[in-house]
């Protein structure tokens, strides 16, 4: 079959339906795909995993109340020191904006591995 063919077959008023053994055997070959694929299972354990590590690490990396309380209170010295006019807004701002990035950043590293953990498998 040539390309002028092929237009004239297209190009014609008359309707072109495939056989019926042509959507059989695709309809076979879809069912078949389908019970042969196992749906992906989310990996519970590596999450719960991830999570108590996570939880630790908070819980190392954020000290008690009277800590944090020393903690403001040099910030706020450095800051009026550093920053008389801005106080203590700038260093606190820069703080937030710190801890939201390495949130991204964890966030988008769990999804990325629980992303190609469940398709690798």
């Amino acid at each position: 079959m040539n390309p002028d063919d092929l237009d004239r077959i297209l190009l014609s008023e008359k309707p072109i339906h495939p056989s019926s053994s042509f959507a059989e055997d695709v309809l076979a070959r879809i069912r078949a795909g389908s019970l042969r694929s196992r749906p992906a299972s989310f990996q519970w354990i590596c999450f719960g995993a991830f999570m108590l590590v996570l939880a630790l690490a908070a819980a190392w990396v954020f000290p008690s109340e009277s800590a944090v309380r020393e903690l403001h209170a040099l910030s706020y010295s450095i800051g009026r020191w550093m920053l008389s006019a801005a106080e203590t807004a700038m260093p606190h701002s820069l703080r937030l904006v710190l801890d939201a990035l390495i949130g991204t950043m964890l966030l988008v590293w769990l999804s990325l591995r629980l992303a190609l953990g469940t398709s690798g498998r």
